[in-house]
């Protein structure tokens, strides 16, 4: 028995599947929500407020493209993970129990609890169908496929279980950060990497989303001359905004005697004095957003999919292209080891940028901040830039400030952007209105941050300006947080194209 599960098949075609079947439900699952995100923004423009997304970045949602790259992330994350998990249980299943017929019932019984707890919140469609497809197609085929021999279980898990124990010595709130800094910005690969995420990842995130993170929501007043003008105005000032068509607002208000019933297209909802939603409006949304909520549960299994499944299928993938390369150029029987000295290596390789870099950040003291910033080493200058934000110092009082932006680092003028957004001097702020025109959107975005915080309310025009010229989501994104957050509201003009 321990000799048939020491010599299992990769890349393993049950995961394969399993990942396919996660992309046909991601990319109708993206589809219809950029559809029916498409269709709001078009009632909010008709209704003359200003829609995000906007223009081109609008027309996009209508675009196969978006639905099908917007998939790839329910893919690599949801997908992954209950691939995985799936294609080890069966295999276990098979292999150590044998098919022990408790063992499988336990399983079953999983799998099942998977798909009740996914819709304790109600029923969430899409949530349902990668609970319910990606696990049954991947353990079909786990099950019907025997698989030719291929590596001991030790060769593959051996570098796993040590990468998995080094990366987690680098687990913090910062490590998510760290990676984009050091691995991906800092090279041509890893940049295609990050601005394919930022462009697309907006796609699915709107699909699952709650009412309360959403950008710019929809509702219809029941009886818009009926006396609620007051509630009319608090909801727009908080991005509520009523349009026509009933059938695609994702509030309905209505009155109910001396109260306010608030209902989603699902039915649920609350009910509350109208005066609350004028004097205390976040709360009452909060609470709304609360109720209606039914993606949670999803939006909780995408993150860890993505914070386990992906770095395993990764890593899976890497072990197999390189097996099958050693295969052919040491043999079957040094194929092995020598694939699991690769993968082990190259885990730490990728882990050094990211573990280099934030030791550098501590062991910089505060008294060579000007010198770092005048510094010909980037990794350098970048640890001073991510220190002066992260303790909020006034960069120019720092001589070295004046680096070359136009020649700096990508993820330099990311920081840059980031350290002016503390500074109070008013000749920094001229630093922020050249990086609006950044050409690349990471440091755009900080920038947009970084007017916002600086609480100038003279850079809500050149906000606006860059919100209605770019077709980058994100963008635009960050661009209504500067708006709302310099006191802009969707009652104000805004003289959209």
């Amino acid at each position: 028995m321990p000799q048939r599960l020491a010599r299992p098949s990769f890349f393993p075609l049950p995961l394969a599947t399993g990942l396919l079947t996660a992309q046909i439900i991601g990319f109708f699952h993206v589809r219809h929500s950029n559809i029916l995100t498409f269709e709001q923004m078009q009632q909010v423009k008709a209704a003359g407020f200003l829609p995000i997304p906007f223009g081109h970045a609008a027309d996009k949602l209508s675009q196969w493209a978006s639905a099908l790259w917007g998939g790839v992330f329910f893919t690599l994350s949801l997908g992954a993970g209950l691939a995985i998990a799936t294609w080890v249980i069966v295999n276990a299943c098979k292999g150590v129990f044998g098919g022990l017929r408790l063992f499988t019932l336990a399983a079953s019984a999983v799998w099942m609890a998977l798909l009740v707890w996914i819709n304790l919140d109600g029923f969430t469609l899409f949530g349902t169908l990668y609970a319910v497809l990606v696990p049954a197609v991947t353990a079909v085929f786990t099950i019907g496929r025997q698989g030719r021999p291929g590596v001991s279980l030790a060769w593959l898990l051996s570098p796993l279980i040590v990468l998995t124990a080094l990366w987690y010595s680098q687990m913090d709130n910062l490590l998510f950060i760290n990676i984009r800094d050091y691995l991906l910005l800092s090279n041509p690969a890893g940049r295609a990497i990050n601005d394919f995420y930022y462009r697309y990842t907006m796609y699915p995130a709107r699909s699952f989303k709650s009412f309360r993170q959403q950008t710019v929501r929809t509702c219809h007043l029941a009886k818009p001359d009926g006396g609620l003008d007051t509630v009319r105005l608090a909801l727009i000032r908080n991005d509520i905004i009523p349009i026509a068509d009933k059938t695609l607002s994702q509030m309905q208000v209505s009155l109910a005697g001396r109260q306010l019933r608030l209902s989603s297209p699902s039915g649920a909802g609350l009910v509350i004095p109208i005066r609350e939603l004028a004097t205390h409006p976040r709360r009452v949304i909060e609470r709304f957003s609360a109720v209606t909520d039914r993606q949670a549960r999803l939006r909780m299994l995408t993150f860890y999919g993505l914070l386990i499944g992906f770095p395993v299928l990764l890593y899976l993938t890497v072990f197999n292209l390189v097996l099958r390369l050693m295969h052919g150029l040491a043999g079957q029987r040094k194929a092995p080891p020598l694939t699991a000295l690769f993968c082990l290596l190259l885990g730490c390789a990728l882990l050094w940028p990211v573990f280099s870099g934030s030791r550098e950040i501590r062991k910089l003291d505060n008294s060579q901040l000007a010198s770092a910033l005048g510094s010909s080493n980037w990794h350098l200058r970048l640890a001073a830039l991510r220190r002066i934000s992260d303790e909020g110092l006034e960069i120019s009082k720092f001589t070295g400030y004046h680096f070359q932006v136009a020649r700096a680092k990508i993820v330099e003028r990311y920081w840059f952007a980031k350290a002016l957004g503390q500074s109070r001097s008013t000749a920094t702020l001229k630093e922020l209105y050249r990086l609006l025109d950044d050409p690349h959107p990471n440091v755009v975005c900080q920038s947009l941050a970084a007017l916002g915080q600086r609480n100038a309310k003279e850079a809500i025009a050149p906000i606006l300006a860059k919100l209605t010229s770019t077709d980058h989501w994100y963008i635009q994104y960050y661009a209504y947080r500067a708006l709302r957050r310099l006191g802009w509201n969707q009652g104000q003009s805004h003289r959209p194209a």
